[in-house]
């Protein structure tokens, strides 16, 4: 049987990069490492048209969710054994190996980032796509 599209639940993995990336980048998490690894100062991020930039991300992170859903609930896991949380976890940090470190590792290594830069990133993508994954594979 195909999988049929849950949009609540997509619409729910699409608010995980938002909500993750406020406590993960906060100054008291990550975001100091990722200022410094980007010589960033409080001052060079204020302004910016915060609404185009949140707009955007909240697009981009509903497409990801429609790609995560397809991921997690694709042929093959039916099974009740593969309605959890922790099957959803599987897959965000199957993505993450295979497609977000190789991402972010080939352009970390032409824009010559450091370790830092790439940890706090990669990093980032591990916990929200473990998240997304866990939503969307227990929420079917």
């Amino acid at each position: 049987m195909e999988p049929t599209m849950n949009w609540a639940a997509i619409v729910a993995a699409t608010l995980v990069p938002l909500l993750t990336g406020f406590i993960w980048y906060h100054s008291k998490v990550m975001g100091g490492y990722w200022m410094r690894a980007n010589n960033f100062t409080a001052e060079s991020l204020r302004g910016g048209n915060m609404a185009l930039i949140f707009g955007a991300t909240a697009v981009l992170s509903f497409l990801l969710a429609m790609f995560v859903h397809q991921n997690v609930t694709g042929p093959g896991q039916e099974d009740a054994r593969f309605i959890t949380f922790q099957h959803g976890m599987v897959h965000g940090t199957a993505l993450t190996i295979m497609l977000v470190l190789p991402f972010i590792g080939i352009i970390g290594l032409f824009e010559r980032r450091g370790w830092t830069w790439l940890l706090v990133h990669v990093g980032y993508w591990w916990l929200t796509l473990m998240i997304m994954g866990g939503v969307l594979s227990l929420w079917r």
